[in-house]
């Protein structure tokens, strides 16, 4: 996957997720509900302006920087990168198939962090409509288990790039010490 396609499906994921999120405005008291316990029960308050401005911060944000991390980085400053993964790969023989696959783990794990977020924020809307307000036990539990989706994604993309064991773990100087 190239970084441009990566990209535009990062971008297929955010766009309308913000104006999910934008259009849920009016769905929303002034003072929001904005997390719920695992019995429905508020725990946190925010208002509605501010809560909608870090839903909005968060979707635009958490993206972008997946996609600074799995797509820029590695093609325009790959300098940043640890010298032996680097050395392992990035050399020309797997660039290619490496740069791709970091897209496409960049896309999957953006995918799965809007996912969670939306799943926060019909969380958020529905818990509101009562009156007190009162979330649901399964749209918690849902909730806990996207996060977890997105931190096994994050596990699961460090073992896929980890450096095989035999690599040496710092490039040799090349010099005389």
């Amino acid at each position: 996957m190239t970084a441009r396609k990566a990209a535009a499906s990062m971008l297929l994921f955010v766009l309308p997720a913000l104006l999910i999120v934008a259009g849920s405005r009016d769905l929303l008291p002034d003072l929001v509900a904005s997390w719920f316990g695992p019995r429905g029960e508020p725990r946190e308050w925010m208002a509605r302006e501010a809560y909608l401005g870090m839903q909005l911060f968060l979707l635009v944000s958490l993206p972008g920087l997946l996609a600074v991390l799995t797509l820029v980085v590695p093609r325009r400053a790959p300098g940043v990168l640890r010298p032996e993964f680097r050395a392992y790969w990035l050399v020309p023989s797997r660039q290619d198939a490496t740069l791709a696959a970091m897209a496409r783990a960049g896309v999957h794990l953006s995918g799965l962090v809007v996912g969670a977020l939306l799943l926060l924020e019909l969380s958020v809307v529905l818990g509101n409509r009562s009156d007190p307000p009162h979330g649901q036990a399964v749209l918690f539990w849902a909730s806990v288990a996207a996060c977890l989706s997105v931190a096994v994604e994050i596990v699961l993309i460090a073992r896929r790039f980890r450096v095989p064991g035999g690599v040496p773990r710092r490039p040799e100087s090349g010099g005389a010490s």
